[in-house]
């Protein structure tokens, strides 16, 4: 008999506002990196003719430009090596064609609920069932209790990272985004909060 390793996707779940601080330093990076072009630019550019102390100014910018640069990566650098230490990586995998027909038979969709007839699946039962027979214990970072552990994550987390990256996986998409794999709208349940 071939055995067939199920499809499997790694999802990663960062701490507090890591994530929101980590695009915060991505974006003083690429404006540090804009800022740097341009004073290149500058530096580089013919003009009239000019002062002696004229002709340093473009170059002390460009110095400018430079070590802001070099700051703002560094600081994004570190920190990102900090919330690399802290986040925690969940991985997911599909179950096996019985299991997931099963699924769906026993959490059909609700009549009259917009998320459910969306998905084809009762987005109030299934999650809670999926997701803890999807984890892949050995290969997550996930210390203690999964249950706990689920129980603790924001409704964004839960449902529109790691529900939809299962539910997918199981219906054979393979986008990136879950939300884009599925045609389906950010958090269903409630708005989205950090943990």
């Amino acid at each position: 008999m071939t055995a067939i390793k199920p499809r499997s996707a790694r999802v990663v779940i960062y701490q507090g506002d890591d994530l929101e601080r980590l695009s915060d330093l991505d974006d003083a990076v690429t404006r540090a990196e804009t800022a740097l072009r341009r004073a290149e630019a500058a530096a580089k550019a013919p003009g009239p003719a000019r002062t002696l102390d004229e002709v340093d100014h473009p170059q002390a910018a460009l110095h400018q430009a430079q070590e802001r640069h070099t700051e703002a990566k560094a600081e994004r650098d570190v920190f990102a090596a900090e919330a690399e230490s802290r986040r925690v990586v969940v991985v997911l995998h599909a179950q096996p064609r019985r299991m997931w027909r099963e699924l769906m038979r026993d959490h059909g969709p609700r009549e009259g609920v917009k998320d459910d007839e969306a998905l084809g699946v009762n987005m109030e039962s299934l999650p809670d069932t999926l997701l803890p027979i999807s984890i892949d214990r050995e290969q997550s970072t996930i210390e203690g209790d999964t249950v706990d552990f689920l129980e603790a994550l924001s409704d964004y987390d839960y449902y529109d990272r790691l529900f939809l990256t299962a539910f997918a996986l199981n219906r054979g998409a393979a986008l990136a985004d879950p939300t884009q794999r599925l045609g389906f709208a950010p958090s269903q349940t409630s708005a989205a909060t950090s943990n």
